[in-house]
Parts: structure tokens; C-alpha cells; sequence
């Protein structure tokens, strides 16, 4: 950040993450699983150093999670955090040769690929060209060709698994999210303040015409009460709705 971009605030210096465990890791089959296998990916995040961490739901292969999934993956979070005292230290595999060599490789990697995308001219080129699409989309075929030739171990999945399996738990149900929360909106429209509305959407329009920054004024937006839709449809006005290029 200081070599290249010139950064001098030791703020924007400081490498500082969020974790969120891997959903996609997460399997429908015998779902109850998931909370070994979350609680492996969150103190992974913990001795990698992240700052933050978001547990996912046991149920997130098969829906939205539901209390009692939200419950324990906090539950799961407030353990890790108080039990193993493995945020005691700054560094808990720190001069391990195995972590070392890992990190070591996975730095030589990350740098390839930057130097990759700079070639190709920038992170937006990357997107233009398919490059970023092919690359998630060889990335899952790998993954999902591993998983079905028995390669890569799932458990429940392709290796112990179960006869007539019956789901274990309850499914998050709300037949009526959707009228709840038009009835939200249609509060929130009613007691704003009309005026503000309108400066921050022209605010945004403004913005988007002069190729400025945008995330003050919809940071301002959101304080005036806009909706995520009505951003979303005045940034669609301006710059259409992209599609992924074909590749």
C-alpha cells in the first residue's frame, strides 16, 4: 500500500479482515455436520488472524437459518472466543515451519495473480475480458469433479453416508416475509422527509454523471431513509444493468 499507492495513514496501512465461514462448504446432506465443520472454518479465521468473524447457520445449505441455527452458530463464535483462549495471543502458529511454508506459497500466488490482472490492464479489464468468470467457473467445475470422483472427501456427501436419511432439524419458514416487509416500506415512504429524498437521489444522479466517487452520498442516501431499490434503480439509469460477458 505504501509503495504503490502512496498510502501514508498507518490506518490504511494495518491489514485488517472479516471472516465469513465458508457457506459453500456447508452440505444439505446430515446438515448437523455443519456446526463441526463451521467451527473448524472459524478458528481457522482466528489463527489466520482476522479481526472479525461471522459464523454460518447449520442450516444454510437448505434455507434461511432459523433461530435455533443462528443460536448456535453465536454460541459456537462465544465458545471459540472465551473457552479457547485462542484470542489470548496475537500470533498462535506463529514460527510453525507447516504455517509458514503454507502462508509463503499462498503469498507467491497471490502476487502471480496480481501481476496477471496488471498485465491484462486492471481488475476491470479481468471482468470485461471473462477472465474473472472463467477463473470462479473452473475453480467450482475442480471442486465439484473432485467431490463426485471421491477425491476430495465430504462427509455425508460421498463417504459415510446414511440409508433413508431423515432430516434432522426444522426448516425456517415465513409465509409472510414478503407482505411484512412491503408493509415496512411503505411506513418508512410515508414518514420520511420527501425533500431529503429527492436531494439524495439527485445527489446520486449528479455523482454518477460526473464518474465521482459514490459512496458518500449514498452513505447520505441511506441516512435519508432511500431504500436499497431506489439506489439500485437510479445507478441502473445511469449505467445500465451488466451482464456477465459470455466466455
Amino acid at each position: 500500500m505504501k509503495e504503490r499507492f502512496g498510502a501514508k495513514n498507518p490506518r490504511a496501512l494495518a491489514f485488517r479482515f472479516h471472516v465469513q465461514t465458508a457457506g459453500v462448504a456447508l452440505t444439505a446432506q446430515q446438515p448437523l455436520n455443519n456446526i463441526a465443520r463451521a467451527a473448524y472454518h472459524g478458528l481457522s479465521a482466528v489463527l489466520g488472524g482476522a479481526q472479525s468473524v461471522h459464523i454460518d447457520g447449520y442450516d444454510e445449505a437448505l434455507c434461511t437459518p432459523t433461530e435455533l441455527s443462528a443460536l448456535t452458530a453465536l454460541r459456537t463464535s462465544q465458545i471459540l472466543q472465551s473457552e479457547t483462549r485462542v484470542t489470548h495471543t496475537i500470533d498462535p502458529l506463529g514460527g510453525s515451519y507447516f504455517v509458514e511454508s503454507l502462508t509463503d506459497q499462498l503469498e507467491q500466488k497471490v502476487k502471480a495473480l496480481l501481476d496477471h490482472i496488471d498485465e491484462m490492464g486492471s481488475i476491470v479489464k479481468a471482468v470485461e475480458s471473462g477472465w474473472i468468470h472463467r477463473e470462479i467457473s473452473d475453480s467450482a467445475y475442480e471442486y465439484q469433479k473432485g467431490v463426485e470422483s471421491g477425491s476430495l472427501p465430504i462427509v455425508g456427501v460421498n463417504c459415510h453416508r446414511m440409508k433413508d436419511e431423515k432430516l434432522p432439524i426444522e426448516l425456517f419458514e415465513v409465509p409472510e416475509t414478503l407482505k411484512i416487509q412491503k408493509e415496512k416500506l411503505a411506513k418508512i415512504k410515508k414518514e420520511r422527509d420527501d425533500s431529503r429524498v429527492r436531494q439524495a437521489l439527485d445527489d446520486i444522479k449528479r455523482c454518477c454523471h460526473e464518474e465521482k466517487n459514490l459512496m458518500d452520498v449514498i452513505v447520505e442516501a441511506v441516512k435519508a431513509q432511500i431504500t436499497e431499490g431506489e439506489i439500485s434503480d437510479t445507478l441502473k439509469e445511469h449505467y445500465g444493468i451488466w451482464n456477465a460477458p459470455l466466455f
